[in-house]
């Protein structure tokens, strides 16, 4: 690239000047046409900066998904391999991806024992999207990610409804009031501890093979 910049503003500048020779030039337009030139590299520049940015974020993005998968995948829960969509529906709304994984994790053991309501009022026994105990396994999703979408939301303090549960609260705060300690004492510290498990998870491309 620097070569290719180097090259264009030598043509830039050299060429008017050889031409002024035997050609009667405005100064102002050499300017012009030089100072055109340069905002159009910085622009280049700007769109590749912005690219590694993005670039730089997705393979956190995936980073993280991978780790979710990979935990999932060793314990042969049924979340595995939608650990994207929990990723996903968190950056949203600002909530620790983790979180919602682990919270997943201790409810309903990563999926394998979804709420049963769920399953019931629909009267559908594959309906068991409900991952999370939300609304005490009354609530039914459509699809995992439909459950997602929920948990982040509300977590973060994005819906209205339960904003004053959730918002402006640190981790600790959000989990007690997600769960809280007159009902397990030590809630908080079981979630974040599993959410350190997942963090810390190995990532193994043969066991991502397998979801």
């Amino acid at each position: 690239m620097q070569k290719f910049i180097t090259h264009s503003l030598f043509g830039a500048i050299v060429m008017p000047t050889i031409l002024a020779s035997t050609l009667t030039i405005n100064p102002a337009s050499i300017d012009q046409a030089i100072s055109s030139k340069q905002s159009s590299f910085e622009q280049v520049l700007g769109l590749n900066k912005d690219d590694n940015k993005d670039d730089s974020a997705q393979v956190e993005r995936e980073e993280i998904a991978n780790k979710i998968n990979t935990y999932y995948t060793k314990k042969n829960m049924k979340l595995a391999g939608h650990g994207m969509g929990m990723v996903v529906a968190s950056e949203k709304y600002g909530l620790d991806p983790y979180m919602m994984a682990a919270i997943a994790t201790k409810e309903t053991t990563g999926g394998n024992f979804a709420c049963p309501y769920t399953a019931k009022i629909t009267g559908n026994i594959g309906y068991t999207y409900n991952v999370f105990g939300w609304g005490s396994c009354k609530i039914a999703f459509e699809s995992y990610e439909a459950g997602f979408e929920v948990i982040a939301k509300n977590l973060s303090g994005n819906n209205p409804k339960t904003k004053r549960y959730y918002s402006g609260k640190d981790t600790v705060s959000i989990l007690e009031s997600y769960n809280p300690r007159h009902v397990v004492s030590d809630y908080p510290e079981q979630i974040m501890a599993i959410m350190d498990k997942i963090e810390n998870t190995k990532i193994d491309s043969k066991e991502l093979a397998m979801n």
